[in-house]
């Protein structure tokens, strides 16, 4: 996964906006930000 990466969370499509050394992300949605483990995202192709 990558910085702009469409994945799917809680059956809701996010962008990925930031990726930690720590294994968390910054995704986006609308005005919408969360902070997750990588390992909870699936990416679309």
């Amino acid at each position: 996964m990558e910085l702009g990466c469409k994945v799917l969370f809680d059956s809701e499509i996010y962008t990925i906006v930031w990726i930690y050394e720590s294994g968390f992300c910054e995704i986006q949605k609308d005005r919408t930000m969360l902070l997750v483990k990588q390992s909870e995202l699936t990416p679309l192709e």
